[in-house]
């Protein structure tokens, strides 16, 4: 236990703690600003917490930087060590008389402080063990209605599991526990790839759509195959991967040609737009405006007419160079046109018929693959809820 606090700041030079319940009382006006909190913070500060680095607390503050020296029993075996406000981070092991020893980091200290309190074997760490514990009113963010609670910002799971882990039954429940988390990051990677566009986010009645389409669409396809009686069925020759990729590469070059048209239109407005100033506008202001500067405004009609000429010329190249490129898109998709027909032919599969099948299983694929993705977030938020019902109900380890 901790039994002794010393800093040369305290009135009395230390704090004395004994076993049982030790209490801070103010003195018998009730005044406030005598300590009590201050003090609160101290023993905090000895168990590891920071809360009195906090300079709203008021201690460094009004005192400035200084150093506290600790003692703790354990098993009759005193323990010594130093921390200071302006080192917080090193702790110093030291001898009775508080010379250092050796020198550990805050996490080495509380690592030791868990040991020391009989608590190794608890999941936690010894921070998220005791620090719910030590709460100062209208300090930190700490809800007197959440007793459970080390922050604001904390699970109501983490408070009850902290709980949990105090009555040393974490065992009970370790392995349903770790399924619900795995379910968890599952569910959150899910969410997190549809918000990010990497697989399809449908929700529900979309998810019904899809069913509905996928429904019609084979049994199109089954009407279309027993409609066909060619040398090689049609739903095989859907299934030629040669194709396929035929059929994926004019479907590509359409996208390419539609977006280089649309920037040879763009290019032609463009061009209807830069037009030269008629140098008779000039003779037209001098008469309403008689005092103005012809000769300037001849200049920069000149400017204007030169740079007009520079725009309309880069953008002819422009449209010729694009022009070029669509003419190449046009003779891809005729090349592959023919080449898709010549292969169909072989097949006794006529062009239209496949296009049809190809267009039908390229929709239905899309929907199945969006509904597979929907039936997998479903399946992991079923067994997350069935985990967090078992959870509910733990069974219980009576060799423990």
């Amino acid at each position: 236990m901790l039994s002794k606090i010393i800093c040369p700041l305290f009135n009395h030079g230390e704090m004395i703690f004994l076993q049982g319940l030790n209490v801070i009382l103010g003195d018998d006006d009730a005044k406030n600003s005598i300590g009590k909190s201050s003090a609160l913070m101290v023993i905090d500060f000895a168990m590891g917490g920071t809360s009195l680095l906090d300079d709203k607390t008021g201690v460094i503050k009004a005192l400035g930087h200084h150093t506290y020296n600790f003692e703790f029993i354990f098993n009759e075996e005193k323990y010594f060590f130093t921390r200071s406000t302006n080192e917080s981070r090193v702790i110093h092991k030291c001898n009775k008389y508080y010379k250092s020893i050796k020198e550990i980091s805050i996490d080495e200290y509380t690592e030791k402080l868990k040991k020391l309190y009989g608590l190794q074997q608890l999941k936690g760490s010894f921070r998220s063990l005791v620090s719910p514990f030590i709460r100062i009113w209208n300090k930190g963010s700490l809800d007197p209605e959440q007793p459970f609670s080390a922050d604001t910002k904390e699970t109501g799971g983490s408070a009850i599991g902290r709980i949990i882990d105090l009555f040393s039954r974490t065992s009970d429940i370790e392995e349903e526990k770790s399924i619900l988390d795995a379910h968890n990051k599952k569910k959150i990677l899910i969410s997190k790839s549809m918000i990010a566009e990497i697989i399809p986010k449908i929700n529900k009645s979309q998810y019904k759509a899809n069913q509905k389409k996928i429904s019609e669409n084979t049994e199109a396809i089954d009407a279309l195959k027993k409609g066909f009686s060619g040398a090689l069925s049609t739903y095989e020759a859907l299934f030629d991967e040669k194709l396929r990729e035929l059929q994926h590469q004019k479907i590509d070059l359409i996208s390419q040609r539609s977006e280089v048209q649309t920037k040879i239109d763009r290019i032609r407005r463009d061009l209807l737009g830069v037009t030269p100033r008629l140098t008779a506008n000039i003779a037209l202001i001098c008469e309403f405006f008689p005092s103005v500067n012809a000769d300037r405004l001849q200049q920069v009609e000149s400017f204007h007419h030169s740079i007009s000429k520079i725009v309309q010329r880069e953008l002819k190249q422009d449209l010729t160079s694009h022009s070029k490129t669509l003419e190449e898109i046009n003779t891809k998709i005729h090349d592959l046109e023919a080449e898709i027909s010549t292969n169909l032919d072989a097949k006794g599969t006529p062009d239209d018929l496949f296009a049809r099948f190809f267009d039908l299983k390229e929709i239905t694929d899309k929907a199945s693959e969006e509904n597979r993705f929907y039936d997998q977030k479903a399946t992991i938020e079923k067994e997350s809820s069935l985990s967090k019902q078992r959870l509910g109900n733990p069974p219980i380890n009576n060799g423990s």
